[in-house]
């Protein structure tokens, strides 16, 4: 890794790294399959009238709440997991080349505001991270020509035989609307000092150090993701704009039919005449028996 350091003068003084990148390139991990199998729903209880012990109601405002003492009610439990068959020598040996295969696995925690100047068209990134390991923590600054909202969907890379998850917080700022706000207040709005960084991150995502001294494995995440923009950026982008569309759309349809934030409930409650461990206890004594007798 190629490092240099510069400095600039605005208001202060501030030391700048520029890196380029590693041998190790990272690469992407193909995202898993999630299952689209619905998550089953819980069990109604139809309670009859002559069912019902007793009954209170707590009406507030806003709210009606009806408490009921029912008669116990007989809820199955869920049908036992079926005995695992014995791992076969074919299974331990998949077993033990996952492990001598497996990964080191990082985890770093990047905040981020996404700097967006309209009078130069221009879009920076700052990005905030700690240390991992060190006591005490270290906190460390850079800015990127790279837009981070084009990377919040990606949370796992590989670089030099580690997985990097990812995880991002990040925010956005406006300098025309910072202006406003300023001058609305009767302040005077000062922009951030933004080292000069390239102009195309497609071709060229850079970043600078502006605090801190990290070390390579602190930067590790940082020059994985702009290794991988120039790679991926237009799928990067095309995703970040799908998902952005999503989150407008049910924004839009939580606004045209918001829940009800109180609405009248029921509770209901009994004393069970067996509890969960005497009810698994008969239903192990059952498959027992049932075993025996084949």
């Amino acid at each position: 890794m190629k490092n240099y350091r510069t400095s600039f003068f605005a208001t202060f003084a501030m030391s700048l790294t520029f890196l380029s990148f590693a041998d190790d390139t990272a690469t992407l991990i193909p995202e898993q399959a999630t299952s689209s199998s619905p998550t089953p729903a819980a069990p109604t209880l139809e309670i009859t009238p002559d069912e019902i012990i007793s009954s209170r109601t707590v009406v507030r405002p806003d709210q009606t709440i009806t408490i009921q003492e029912v008669v116990p009610q007989d809820i199955p439990l869920p049908p036992a997991a079926p005995t695992p068959a014995p791992v076969t020598p074919e299974q331990q040996a998949a077993r033990a080349a996952r492990i001598a295969n497996r990964t080191e696995h990082r985890m770093t925690m990047l905040s981020c505001t996404v700097h967006s100047d309209e009078a130069n068209g221009t879009t920076r990134t700052h990005i905030r991270w700690t240390s991992q390991g060190k006591t005490p923590t270290e906190f460390y600054e850079a800015w990127s020509n790279v837009n981070f909202h084009h990377l919040t969907h990606l949370h796992a890379f590989n670089k030099a035989n580690i997985t990097h998850n990812v995880m991002f917080g990040i925010g956005d700022q406006s300098s025309t609307q910072a202006a406003t706000r300023a001058a609305q207040a009767g302040k005077t709005y000062s922009p951030p000092t933004i080292p000069e960084l390239p102009a195309d991150s497609t071709t060229q995502p850079t970043y600078a150090i502006t605090q801190g001294n990290p070390a390579e494995a602190d930067l590790a995440a940082l020059d994985g993701l702009h290794e991988l923009y120039p790679q991926h950026h237009a799928a990067f982008i095309a995703k970040s704009a799908t998902l952005k569309a999503e989150n407008a759309r049910r924004a839009a349809e939580l606004a045209a039919n918001p829940p009800d934030p109180t609405p009248n409930l029921i509770i209901r409650y009994w004393t069970p005449e067996k509890t969960i461990a005497e009810k698994l206890q008969e239903q192990q004594e059952a498959q027992t028996k049932q075993g025996g007798d084949q």
